[in-house]
């Protein structure tokens, strides 16, 4: 696979390789844990091929838990269309959802965002490291 810069803006110009790689930040981690990991400046297209990606890898009905990786998020200035786009993925999901693990690393202002996005969701949890997230699926799964 290509090794893609992804500490910059991506738009519909990206090559089909670009793309790929933007893709698989979607994968399972684990069987019925979907692994969501964000880059560093993500864009409304790359939010969009997030959920083109969602939808190719889960079954209508199939439950499932969501690690969601922020820690390489850089908060800039809100980007509105980004977030509704966030938003509605997960409520689109909402159902399917059975606990949302969001690792936001020490960044109080990523988890002040990040609850705005996933508080639709029915059951979340945030978390400094990967680690702890990993533990705390453990915990839930027994």
């Amino acid at each position: 696979m290509v090794e893609i810069q992804t500490k910059r803006y991506f738009e519909e110009n990206s090559s089909k390789e670009e793309i790929e790689v933007l893709k698989s930040r979607i994968t399972y981690y684990d069987k019925n844990i979907i692994w969501f990991r964000d880059i560093p400046i993500p864009s409304s297209f790359v939010q969009k091929l997030f959920f083109q990606k969602l939808n190719e890898i889960i079954e209508p009905d199939q439950k499932f838990y969501m690690l969601i990786d922020l820690r390489d998020v850089k908060i800039k200035k809100a980007d509105v269309e980004n977030r509704d786009i966030l938003k509605k993925t997960f409520e689109h999901y909402k159902s399917q959802i059975i606990h949302g693990f969001v690792v936001v690393g020490p960044n109080i202002f990523m988890k002040i965002a990040a609850k705005v996005v996933f508080r639709r969701l029915n059951s979340l949890s945030f978390h400094l490291t990967m680690e702890d997230a990993l533990d705390k699926i453990s915990e839930i799964r027994k």
